[in-house]
């Protein structure tokens, strides 16, 4: 530049000394130039050197003949103004305008004319051409210019694809930017990388005005680059992207932009194509003089990134903005295919003053070709104040589902700012056909305050289509989002509004049909009259069509001579469908017509772009308009006659190709047209990478640029052949060696040839691979030959699938599979065969099949089916088991692709399935809920269908019959081979331990256990080195390389996952890792763990590095606070969207922790039948931590089968303290049939019940009625308990006290156990028997010293040191007792004694009638009882002073119940008859009864009893039977009753000793005796029994013989 400027100072010197050597006279009028010296001057610069010489008085122009000049500079002009203008223009006369062209070879010559200083210049009707690659700039400021105008002009530059501002069509240096008006209209600008620039620095020193009308921009980077003008008026342009136009990225389209202008913009009737910012405008923020307006009207603009954006000054509470703006009539279609925020219009920091005009209206949006996991936004206002955004139509068909949306809001919170406050939403379509949101308002965009909306149309598929707040907040419904924004949008309304085609967003539905509210909008986007009292919603006022176009056509299956086009429909009574086609560039059409939304097109040529468009027709007369016209290419040949072409990229820098695409070309032998068969670019790195391309067989190809990218010199590729031979080689440098290429250079052009694809040579070797436990595993292996398709196979050869990659079912034990290559061969034709499609037969869904056979490999290409409406099916494969006579019986092998049948026809559908050898079965899976259904021949099949040597398809399975057929006809089958075969072994592994401690090292890579979510541009990855040498500690690390993916990668948010944890009890629990993170702005790592409900950060790193390769930081994390049984720990890697970031690598991830000792317990839970109404949880008291749930639980069906019960055991730490809450729902409980709950601590010795709810309540809980703390209602329990597995029981001591002689009011018991502290345990006797007990709970297994007291020791009992219960203790004697495992209630002992007191027990019997009669036995009487454990013969009875009253003395313990029987003799036979003896005794369990006795604590005479009675002998004789007498007595066998009162009858009973009846008979009243015979019954005592109604009474009868 110094050279330049030097030699400029120079021309000047030389014309400044010229005029000191004459006077000149001022220029006036018109001038003209011409090479051939007829002129007024024969150059140029002749021609400027006189003006700046002679200066002006008048007006002049400069006319210049036909002919090509070189450069020239124009100085400064005396008295040129704005009368005094001069014009540089080709002469009128001319043919064709005049060149002024140049190649400029250095930076100092880069320009075709120097404005040096010059004001009011004019350049009219000039083509200006710069011809060098380097550099090429047309008007160069060397100093300050003002008033400056380009009209009429070509400018053709020579930028090619290069952005380099060399290639500006206007530049100058910085004090030099042009002042006053500047005028640019009706030029041609071409191939320039900036196309106007207009600059300033600061307000002070920008343009005036700036107008720029009619002209046509082609450029590399920017149409428009304005600075600081004061007024921008852009009317009526076009703006092109020149260069690179097709796969740019999003930076690499073309910008305009207004920034700083500070008075006015008008951009208004402009044309915009591939557009990175369409319109790109920034206020100047230090004016405060002018209420800044913008007026946009009427563009028609395609972006890849921005459609029109608008930015105020964000820091200033005055508002330097826009204050007044009109948005209007602006049609935006986003066309970008990279992955970015697409954005429509977007509206930061704009203050609208409310005395001016704020509209956004008129204008549609549609964003539809990008990728979907952007965050696009239709239109977007952030903290904005007082905007009208009306009667808009936005729509997306793609982006994310929780950023961004088509109408997006979001705000500052900064204090510093101006209240964004007061937008209003009105009268808008928003239809999302993506996943995202129509209506999106970020938590501070508050609805009601920020905006108030209304009379919108919503529609979209999301759940949180309208959503506000939180991510993931929204509503599919008005009447939701009314209620989450407050009460927006009470009037409008949630559809598909149906728009005219899916790029012509006219609507043509009825939705929004006269549905707004007046706006007074007189107009609509088309500039129709708008209604002004019932407008439409959205852009478009119009009349809603009555047949809507269809949606969504589409090619699909290509062929080299077919094709199928399916679409949608909104017309669901559609009587038929119009479809015109042909190739493209014809103005003939093919029509086709039908029925349904789809038609296969056969007979199309090879290699050959078609067009379509289709229409259908509603009813008579009333026909749709014609849908958008797709494109689609035929195959140039089938797949059988291609062969693979490897294609191998490098990049000498290392950074990829920076949009460098280089394409493979076929020739159409039909037409003479290169078709793309593909492309291939090297996005990021520097390779090498493999891709490659199938070619057809004898064809000529070529390889050409398809673009060359910011650095061709750096690009490395190699094209192989199909054999392995280099075709071109091109080599990279990483230094410009001056290598380039132009988009279309043909690189090399030669001719396919395909070698035989069988036989095979082509192995593969299949890696092992080891399961995760029972698991499946997935085998991967890729073949050197791309066209060869990998099979996987069972042990019995049959195909279970086809592909790169084969998941098996889930492995239990190491099996092996088995894998090939397969190939179609390419020298024998595909052969057509089986059923015909004219059989006739019936439509229906069934699983019959075909047997068939295989004799050699080969593909199932395709088969005919016949459906009779839409039918979505998969064809399946399965073993060939089975017969006709029992059926088919086999296993499933494959299952082709969903296949879809849109409508009623015959279509050949494609398969695709290979088989081999051997015999199978074939019959079709039906989608379930499929509405049509297919056609199978009833009759006509004639099997077996065959190809010799290849297949056969033998038989069908229906019954005995051989003629049906069902559903596939007409397939279609290739021939193929196969290669080697190579075993592929899945190894059963055990699943690692996740106990812990744990540590992962990651040197195996990514664990079984673990894994990877999410992953985008960038994933975990796990290598030994970064770079070659850089690691951690020296093995394998985890690593996320955000770098390393490259700038224009998609957006991560990728986590790399642990595995599950049962981290429950430990008193502490860290995380513990290795790593490093470099950091970069807009990238950050978090560490975050699971607390069973959520993901919570522990750890986060932005922007400070942490750590280094050889200095990894050690982390430690305490997590005890998120403990529960499915802790997880995860590394999160967020780049913000889409930050190129740079790296984090980690390594030895430990969880470990102090582990609290826990014991298990258990929940036991029988439901009623409402199981689902009952949920339980155990929580931790302290922390509120839930330690353990289930619930709700499940309904019992049907109604009365066996309720459920659940048992859950739970391991508890010992030291907590936990509350057990059930609770049911409903309320009542579970009573139906009653369930119950147990809560037991499952203790060493058992259990330890510490909740519980048995039957006996009916199953109702106890609390209800209100809601408490951790219930949401119903009935619930509740019980804290803790953890204690000490085992106690209960023991009751006893004391008589019965011997003691000292007076005492209460007896105590004192012991090791309760410090011997006097009357805290006192005693109680409840029967007064003066026996006094107490109970005391007890550890099991204690040893435990005590003693009885009375009144707080008053008195004590004193034990002597020999007795069996004591113990010596020093100068003490104390009982002892070691607590039994069970409750037990101990023995009664006698105050001061061992055992109980002992009494004396007298027994009597009353014996007479026997002594009387010689009936006692001589081996005397005795008594058996339960003191001397029932011997007969052990206790004898005496009868001393022979009064009959036998008697026995012997000692027992006081309170004792004694049960007795007395015993005539020594053995049982004679016991006494206890038939009578129930009123004094208790059953024996025999049909008798025992004597019962209870004993008091004194000495006890009994009285006597008669033998066999309750009473003695003497007592209970009622005086009527009292005068009753029998005789003789003995007798031989009869014997007299006589009595003397004869007043009633009385029953006479005989009875033996046992009890037994053995006669009775009836003593009629007035009879005095009665006379009874017992000579049949054998000798001995029998017992008379005389009933009457006042009593009865045993008399005894001996029979002697």
């Amino acid at each position: 530049m110094k050279d330049l400027t030097k030699k400029l100072l120079l021309l000047s010197a030389l014309f400044i000394t010229s005029l000191t050597l004459s006077a000149q006279t001022p220029m006036s009028g018109t001038y003209s130039v011409d090479l051939s010296g007829s002129g007024n001057y024969n150059s140029i610069p002749a021609a400027v050197t006189a003006l700046a010489q002679n200066g002006v008085n008048g007006p002049v122009t400069i006319n210049i003949k036909d002919g090509t000049y070189g450069q020239f500079t124009v100085d400064s002009i005396p008295g040129a103004s704005s009368t005094n203008s001069v014009t540089f223009q080709s002469d009128p006369s001319n043919t064709s305008q005049a060149v002024i062209q140049d190649s400029a070879v250095i930076a100092s010559d880069n320009y075709l004319v120097v404005l040096n200083g010059c004001d009011y210049i004019r350049f009219k009707n000039i083509t200006f051409n710069t011809l060098s690659p380097t550099y090429g700039t047309v008007f160069y400021s060397l100093g300050p210019i003002t008033n400056w105008t380009l009209e009429g002009n070509t400018m053709n530059g020579s930028a090619g694809n290069s952005t380099s501002w060399n290639h500006r069509m206007n530049s100058g240096a910085g004090t030099s930017r042009p002042k006053g008006t500047i005028k640019m209209i009706d030029n041609n600008i071409n191939n320039f990388s900036r196309a106007i620039s207009i600059g300033g620095g600061t307000y002070q020193d920008g343009a005036d005005s700036l107008f720029i009308k009619d002209n046509i921009i082609y450029a590399t980077d920017a149409g428009l680059d304005v600075n600081w003008a004061k007024y921008v008026e852009v009317t009526n342009n076009e703006f092109h992207k020149s260069g690179l136009t097709s796969n740019i990225l999003w930076y690499q389209a073309l910008n305009n932009s207004v920034n700083w202008v500070s008075f006015g913009l008008v951009f208004n009737d402009n044309i915009i194509r591939n557009a990175e910012n369409g319109l790109n405008v920034y206020t100047n923020p230090t004016n405060l003089a002018f209420p800044l307006f913008a007026e946009v009207k009427n563009n028609d603009i395609t972006t890849h990134y921005r459609g029109i954006y608008l930015r105020g000054n964000p820091d200033s509470l005055t508002g330097n903005t826009f204050r007044d703006i009109m948005i209007e009539n602006n049609e935006i279609v986003h066309v970008g295919t990279s992955s970015v925020t697409a954005t429509g219009m977007e509206f930061t920091n704009i203050n609208i003053d409310t005395t001016k005009n704020g509209q956004v209206r008129n204008n549609m949006i549609l964003i539809g070709n990008v990728t979907s996991n952007s965050q696009h936004r239709g239109i977007y206002l952030y903290h904005c104040a007082n905007l009208n955004v009306n009667h808009n139509t936005v729509v997306l068909n793609s982006g994310h589902p929780l950023f961004g949306g088509n109408m997006y809001l979001g705000a500052s919170t900064s204090a510093t700012q101006f209240d964004p406050v007061n937008n209003k939403i009105q009268n808008n379509i928003f239809s999302n056909y993506a996943s995202g949101s129509a209506i999106h308002a970020e938590t501070a965009a508050a609805p009601g305050t920020f905006f108030t909306s209304d009379h919108n149309i919503y529609f979209g598929n999301s759940s949180t289509v309208m959503a506000y707040g939180v991510l993931g907040t929204g509503s599919s419904t008005i009447s939701g989002w009314n209620t989450l924004s407050g009460g927006q949008d009470s009037n409008s309304f949630f559809g598909d509004p149906i728009f005219v085609s899916a790029n012509d967003i006219h609507t043509a539905g009825t939705l929004a049909d006269s549905a707004g509210t007046p706006l007074g909008l007189a107009t609509d986007f088309d500039g129709d009259t708008r209604s002004l009292t019932n407008p439409d919603i959205g852009a478009d006022e119009y009349t809603p069509l009555s047949c809507f176009g269809v949606t969504s056509l589409s090619a699909t299956n290509l062929t080299a001579s077919s094709a199928d086009l399916s679409w949608s429909s909104y017309n669901s009574g559609a009587i038929g469908y119009q479809l015109r086609y042909n190739t493209q560039g014809s103005v003939n059409y093919t029509f086709v017509s039908g029925t349904g939304t789809s038609k296969t097109l056969n007979g199309l040529l090879s290699g050959t772009i078609y067009n379509a468009k289709v229409r259908e027709i509603c009813s008579v007369g009333d026909t749709s308009a014609w849908s958008d016209i797709i494109d689609f290419g035929t195959e140039l040949c089938d797949p059988i006659s291609r062969c693979a072409h490897e294609f191998i990229m490098k990049d000498a820098w290392g950074d990829g190709w920076n949009g460098g695409i280089i394409s493979l070309e076929q020739k159409n032998a039909l037409n003479g047209q290169w078709i793309e068969m593909g492309e291939a670019s090297l996005a990021s790195g520097a390779g090498p990478v493999s891709v490659f391309g199938q070619l057809c067989d004898g064809d000529s190809a070529r390889l050409v640029c398809k673009a060359p990218g910011s650095f061709f010199y750096e690009m490395d590729f190699t094209l192989l052949s199909a054999l392995g031979d280099t075709i071109y080689n091109e080599p990279g440098s990483s230094s410009n060696d001056g290598t380039t290429a132009s988009v279309g250079q043909v690189f090399a052009t030669f001719l396919v040839s395909c070698p035989a694809t069988c036989p095979i040579t082509d192995s593969i070797t299949v890696p092992s691979e080891t399961t995760c436990g029972p698991s499946e595993v997935t085998f991967n292996s890729s073949n050197t030959n791309p066209a060869n398709t990998v099979l996987w196979m069972n042990s019995s050869s049959e195909v279970l699938s086809s592909g790169n990659s084969f998941t098996t079912p889930i492995i239990t034990a190491n099996t092996d599979y088995y894998a090939s290559v397969f190939t179609a061969n390419n020298l024998v034709a595909p052969h057509a065969f089986g059923p015909p499609t004219t059989l006739t037969g019936g439509f229906g869904n069934y699983t019959n099949g075909m047997w068939f056979s295989a004799s050699q490999a080969f593909v199932l290409d395709s088969i005919s089916v016949i459906s009779n409406g839409l039918v979505d099916f998969q064809v399946r494969i399965s073993e060939g088991g089975g017969s006709k006579a029992s059926g088919h019986s086999g296993n499933e092998l494959q299952l082709s692709d969903t296949i879809n049948l849109p409508a009623a026809g015959t279509h050949q559908v494609y398969v695709g399935l290979a088989i081999t050898p051997g015999t199978y079965y074939i019959n079709f899976d039906f989608v379930s809920g499929t509405p049509g259904q297919l056609h199978r021949a009833t009759t006509g099949g004639a099997y077996p269908y065959t190809v010799a040597n290849v297949a056969s398809i033998d038989s069908v399975q229906f019954g005995s019959t051989n003629s049906r057929v069902y559903y596939a006809y007409d397939w279609i089958i290739t021939e193929g081979c196969t290669g080697p075969v190579a075993t592929a072994s899945a190894i059963y592994g055990n699943v690692p331990s996740t106990a812990l401690p744990y540590l992962e090292d990651f040197n195996n890579g990514l664990p079984c256990t673990w894994s990877v979510l999410d992953p985008g541009g960038s994933t975990w990855e796990f290598i030994n080195n970064y770079q070659t040498s850089s690691n951690l500690n020296g093995t394998k690390f985890a690593f996320v390389d955000d770098d390393g993916a490259g700038s224009s990668a998609a957006a991560t948010n990728v986590k790399l996952v642990s595995p599950v944890f049962n981290a429950v009890g430990y008193d502490t629990l860290t995380v513990e890792f290795d790593h490093y993170w470099r950091p970069f702005t807009g990238s950050a790592g978090y560490v975050e763990v699971y607390d069973g409900s959520a993901w919570i950060q522990v750890a986060a790193y932005t922007t400070a590095t942490v750590g280094g390769w050889s200095n990894p930081v050690h982390e430690t994390i305490d997590v005890s606070a998120y403990q529960n049984a499915d802790f997880q720990v995860r590394f999160r890697y967020d780049d913000q969207g889409g930050a190129w970031g740079w790296f984090w690598a980690v390594d030895n991830v430990e969880l470990d922790g102090a582990l609290a000792p826990c014991t298990d317990v258990r929940v036991e839970v029988l439901t009623d039948v409402y199981g689902d109404e009952i949920s339980w949880e155990i929580v931790d008291v302290n922390t509120g931590n839930v330690m353990a749930s289930r619930g709700p639980l499940n309904y019992v069906f049907p109604y009365n089968a066996s309720a459920t019960k659940y048992v859950d055991t739970i391991c508890l730490p010992d030291a907590g303290t936990y509350e057990f809450r059930i609770e049911d729902s409903y309320g009542d409980g579970m009573n139906n049939p009653v369930g119950y709950y147990t809560v037991d601590i499952l203790c060493p010795w058992g259990l330890n019940n510490v909740a519980k709810l048995d039957t006996s309540n009916g199953g109702a809980f106890n609390y209800g009625g209100t809601v408490a703390a951790g219930f949401t209602g119903g009935s619930w329990d509740s019980t804290v308990f803790t953890i204690n597995c000490i085992q106690t029981s209960e023991v009751t001591f006893q004391v008589n006290m019965n011997k003691v002689t000292s007076s005492f009011t209460t007896p105590e018991l004192n012991g090791t156990f309760n410090n011997w502290c006097g009357n805290c345990d006192a005693m109680s006797d409840a029967d007064g028997d003066n026996v006094w007990d107490v109970s005391i709970t007890l550890p099991v297994g204690d040893t435990v010293e005590f003693k009885y007291s009375a009144d707080g020791w008053t008195i004590q009992e004193s034990l002597s040191n020999q007795s069996s219960c004591v113990i010596q203790s020093g100068q003490f004697v104390n009982r002892i007792l070691t607590v039994p495992a069970a409750d037990t209630t101990l023995p009664v002992v006698c105050w001061g004694e061992c055992d109980d007191c002992v009494i004396d027990v007298t027994l009597n019997v009353n014996m007479a009638w026997e002594v009387a009669n010689g009936a006692i036995d001589t081996n005397g009487i005795h008594v058996a009882g339960t003191w001397q454990n029932w011997d007969p013969m052990a206790s004898e009875m005496l009868d001393p002073d022979g009064d009959g009253i036998y008697s026995i003395t012997f000692g027992s313990a006081t309170g004792e119940s004694l049960q007795y029987k007395f015993i005539n003799g020594i053995d049982w036979a004679g016991v006494e008859a206890s038939g009578d003896l129930s009123a004094c005794g208790v059953s024996d369990g025999l049909g008798g009864y025992n004597r019962l006795s209870t004993l008091g604590s004194a000495d006890t005479v009994f009285a006597a009893v008669c033998f066999s009675k309750c009473y003695d002998c003497a007592v209970s004789i009622d005086e009527a039977l009292g005068s009753i007498s029998l005789y003789p007595n003995p007798t031989a066998g009869a014997f007299t009753l006589e009595r003397s009162n004869l007043s009633g009858e009385v029953e006479v009973s005989i009875i033996g000793l046992q009890g037994q009846l053995l006669q009775a008979t009836k003593w009629d009243a007035g009879s005095s005796d009665l006379s009874i015979d017992l000579s049949d019954l054998a000798s001995g005592v029998y017992m008379v029994r005389l009933t009457a109604e006042e009593g009865t009474r045993t008399m005894r009868v001996a029979v002697q013989r």
